[in-house]
């Protein structure tokens, strides 16, 4: 991993609330209850444990399928419809 980069493992979901919250990441990579987390906090999660209805990611076109769906997960309109909360400018 190059200098900066975080990657942890199994967290739990105020440990992953915190960490949204200082490092702002650009994509999550978690598990099936950890993904809401992070879509909740406006941040694209990708579920690695059941493919989140795609995949196989084995062998080549399993490469091929993984990258299309993180391409997808990072470029999704939709994301820009959400304000994260750390950006919120305060009450409205």
């Amino acid at each position: 991993m190059k200098s900066g980069q975080v990657m942890i493992d199994d967290c739990n979901h105020y440990e992953l609330e915190k960490m949204v919250h200082e490092i702002h990441p650009d994509l999550i990579f978690a598990g099936v209850r950890d993904k809401y987390i992070a879509h909740k906090l406006g941040i694209p999660g990708k579920q690695m444990h059941s493919y989140d209805y795609s995949g196989p990611y084995a062998g080549f076109n399993g490469a091929m399928n993984f990258a299309r769906d993180v391409a997808n997960a990072l470029t999704t309109p939709a994301w820009k419809l959400i304000t994260a909360p750390w950006e919120h400018q305060g009450p409205k």
